[in-house]
């Protein structure tokens, strides 16, 4: 299933980073966040997907 757009936010509500997408393969840089916890948002085909994203 193709991912049609990705949201990362902080814990506070703030987004971070977002990327839109057209391949099946995708992602997206975390390499330069800080460590702790943040929330991603994938859309796909209509449905949405939220999770919580841990960087050590």
């Amino acid at each position: 299933m193709i991912i049609e757009n990705i949201n990362l936010f902080d814990t506070n509500g703030k987004i971070i980073k977002t990327k839109q997408l057209s391949a099946k393969r995708q992602s997206i840089d975390i390499s330069k966040l800080s460590s702790g916890k943040y929330i991603i948002k994938i859309m796909k085909k209509g449905k949405t997907l939220v999770k919580q994203l841990v960087k050590k």
